[in-house]
């Protein structure tokens, strides 16, 4: 079994001093073991976790007897241990979940529209606030929110940015809607989400 272990640090070119602090073993207690001495089960067990040895090999060395797949030494071994599985699927879990809370997040807070309201009364006779006041009014399930105020020949410009879901109105629904409600309007940008 020494020589396994032995063969086995050497290919990942690990010294004995790193293997047995991955090991949680004392330097010392490796160098029994890769003596050949007596050790306990605990010990050698941790060398071969980190050094991916496989249970089965042992077992089958230990009875004097070769894998079918070849010789164990010249077999390669996986450089995964099953902690390192577990911490990868954890970290994976984590990645998702995160992802997923960003993508929720995203689609209930950041606007993706751009409406420009054309106000026939001029930008200090009627404040913009009143006007989005008015729009919100005309499309209450859309979440609007007074961007800027741009003065015009004819009266005001009002630039409102939203948030329209995917399943919300089209721009063309948006329009005729403050249409009915005396608003003259254009969306300018509206970005369905992809999510």
């Amino acid at each position: 079994m020494h020589a396994l272990i032995i063969n086995e640090r050497s290919r990942r070119s690990m010294t004995q001093k790193r293997l047995a602090h991955e090991a949680g073993i004392d330097p010392r207690t490796l160098r029994k073991i890769e003596k050949g001495e007596v050790v306990s089960p605990e010990s050698l067990h941790a060398v071969y976790r980190v050094l991916g040895i496989a249970p089965e090999t042992v077992r089958q060395r230990a009875e004097g007897r070769e894998l079918s797949t070849g010789d164990a030494d010249d077999s390669p071994t996986s450089d995964v241990s099953r902690a390192d599985v577990l911490k990868f699927l954890r970290m994976a879990i984590i990645v998702f979940a995160v992802s997923g809370l960003l993508a929720a997040v995203t689609i209930q807070v950041f606007p993706n529209a751009q409406i420009t309201i054309d106000s026939p009364t001029l930008c200090a006779d009627v404040p913009p606030q009143k006007v989005v006041e008015a729009a919100q009014a005309a499309l209450p399930d859309l979440a609007l929110t007074f961007d800027h105020a741009v003065r015009a020949t004819d009266g005001c410009k009002v630039d409102v940015t939203l948030r329209v879901p995917n399943a919300g109105p089209t721009n063309d629904a948006m329009v005729a809607t403050l249409k009915s409600h005396g608003i003259r309007a254009t969306v300018v940008r509206h970005r369905r989400p992809f999510f």
